[in-house]
C-alpha cells in the first residue's frame, strides 16, 4: 500500500510511502509559470502532477492525506484564491485516480496534535509528527524516517 502525504502549497511537496517495502519519496510539488495579464504567475501544474501520482502509486492500493487549506491574515485575495485553486487540482487528481483521501488541518499536526484527536499528543515535536504518519487500520507508526524538513535549497 502506497500512504501519499500532501502539502498543496507551491513550495508544498508529495511524500510517497511504501508500507510493503519501507521506502519514502518525495517530490517538491511541480510548479509551472504562466502569464495571465501580462504578469507571470507560479501555479501547481496539474499534469506533471497527476504523472508524479501515477508513477508512484503504479496501480497500487493507495491512501491520500491531503492538508486541508484556509485563508491566513494578511493574505491577499489572489494568494488565497491561488492556494485553494492548488488544492482543488490536487483533490481533482486524487478523485480521478479514485485514490481515498483524508483532509485534514496541518497546523494540528504542526502543533504535536492528532489529526483525529483535541488532546495535545505527548513528547518531542519531532518524533509526535513521525508518530502522525500511521497506519489507518492500526494507528501504528509506519515511517521513522521522516527527518527532512524541505528539498527547496538542496541545489
Amino acid at each position: 500500500m502506497i500512504v501519499l502525504g500532501i502539502d498543496p502549497g507551491l513550495t508544498g511537496a508529495l511524500a510517497f510511502y511504501d508500507t510493503e517495502e519501507k521506502t519514502v519519496e518525495v517530490h517538491d510539488m511541480p510548479v509551472v509559470s504562466v502569464v495571465r495579464n501580462g504578469k507571470t504567475k507560479n501555479e501547481v501544474s496539474a499534469v506533471l502532477t497527476s504523472n508524479i501520482i501515477a508513477e508512484q502509486c503504479k496501480g497500487m492500493p493507495t491512501t491520500a492525506f491531503l492538508e486541508r487549506v484556509n485563508a491566513m491574515p494578511g493574505q491577499g485575495v489572489t494568494s488565497v484564491f491561488s492556494f485553494g485553486r492548488s488544492s482543488g487540482i490536487i483533490e481533482g487528481i486524487l478523485a480521478a485516480y479514485d485514490i481515498p483521501t483524508h483532509i485534514g488541518h496541518g497546523a494540528k499536526i504542526k502543533k504535536g496534535r492528532s489529526p483525529h484527536d483535541e488532546k495535545p499528543a505527548q513528547g518531542n515535536q519531532e518524533e509526535t509528527n513521525k508518530e502522525l504518519i500511521y497506519d489507518g487500520r492500526s494507528r501504528r507508526n509506519i515511517c521513522s524516517c521522516c527527518s527532512r524538513k524541505s528539498d527547496r535549497e538542496r541545489i
